[in-house]
């Protein structure tokens, strides 16, 4: 890489790591970006050039975080159910180290991308890496009909987008609680997975085709 290129890239590195340790401390709302401007060594237009707003500094760290959140790899001879326990579990620690923070994240990511490109840049780069999830949680799926605990003529990739959907309803209600509870937010979830997986109707019909009685 050329000075300029180099350059570039530890300007980007000032400005993620000072808009961080101003989140973290002061919370969204207090930020501001002239703060993290400052903390960066960097002029308030320099700032914009990377981030054209405030939210989309908070997005950037929030991105940054979660494409270096590890990917979960579960022994690959227990259930289903605790494979996916196991993965989601990573994620409701990420989102719970500072719920305030991650409420306002949330909430943005779901709203509907009506701002210009680069504005939105964030925001999509967030839901683009949401589809790299699924295709995580399809292989162990896969993995799980490979060895028959799961119908091989189920769509792995349905089922996958099933399974995060189902999480990323339950990560929004879950982070809206005043105290968001690691445990607690993971075991609902195990429950509704669980419930999704093996299904809640009884058998209605005897093997001749007869409705029970």
């Amino acid at each position: 890489m050329g000075l300029r290129e180099t350059a570039k890239i530890d300007k980007l590195k000032r400005i993620r790591a000072a808009a961080e340790y101003v989140f973290r401390k002061k919370g969204y709302e207090s930020a501001t970006t002239r703060e993290i401007a400052a903390r960066a060594k960097v002029s308030v237009g320099t700032l914009f050039v990377y981030a054209p707003a405030k939210r989309d500094l908070l997005l950037m760290v929030y991105n940054d975080n979660l494409e270096k959140l590890p990917i979960s790899e579960p022994q690959s001879d227990a259930p289903l159910i605790e494979q996916l326990v196991t993965f989601y579990r990573a994620r409701f620690e990420f989102w719970g180290r500072h719920p305030q923070l991650s409420r306002f994240v949330v909430r943005e990511v779901f709203d509907p991308v009506d701002r210009d490109p680069a504005a939105a840049a964030q925001t999509v780069r967030f839901r683009n890496r949401r589809q790299s999830v699924v295709s995580e949680v399809q292989r162990i799926v896969e993995r799980r009909q490979a060895v028959g605990e799961i119908d091989s003529t189920c769509d792995a990739a349905l089922v996958a987008q099933l399974m995060h959907n189902i999480f990323l309803s339950e990560n929004r209600q879950w982070l809206e609680s005043p105290e968001p509870e690691i445990n607690f937010g993971v075991e609902r979830l195990r429950a509704l997975l669980t419930l999704a997986i093996g299904g809640c109707f009884r058998r209605v019909h005897n093997e001749s085709g007869a409705p029970e009685r």
